[in-house]
């Protein structure tokens, strides 16, 4: 473990690849008062179409985006990126940086016995 190294980068990369911000657009929508099971439906369209197209959701313009819902708007493109997608799950046990402070805090605590 102590010599391992990662490559961030290509995690950033690779990290927001294959619709993985899916989930991020549909809470977007479900943020701006659409239900989200019709969130669902809407995402789910975008994405068949990115397949058909080779686009992932980012590389998406905003006209495109609106091809399938009005209420989508060019602040989604900050929703759309592996930061905002881990700063969003702020549950206990989530992945924004202030849970994961808690986590690590907990650890120390228990190491230190």
């Amino acid at each position: 473990v102590a010599s391992l190294r990662f490559n961030v980068e290509a995690m950033r990369r690779s990290a927001g690849l294959n619709y993985a911000l899916a989930t991020d657009l549909a809470d977007y929508l479900a943020n701006r008062g659409v239900p989200f099971r019709e969130a669902h439906g809407i995402v789910g369209g975008i994405v068949r179409r990115g397949i058909e197209t080779g686009k992932d959701l980012p590389e998406f313009s905003l006209k495109e985006f609106k091809e399938f819902d009005s209420r989508i708007e060019a602040d989604v493109f900050g929703a759309l990126t592996v930061e905002a997608s881990v700063a969003a799950r702020t549950s206990a046990g989530g992945t924004s940086p202030e849970r994961v402070r808690e986590q690590i805090e907990q650890a120390e605590m228990i190491l230190k016995g």
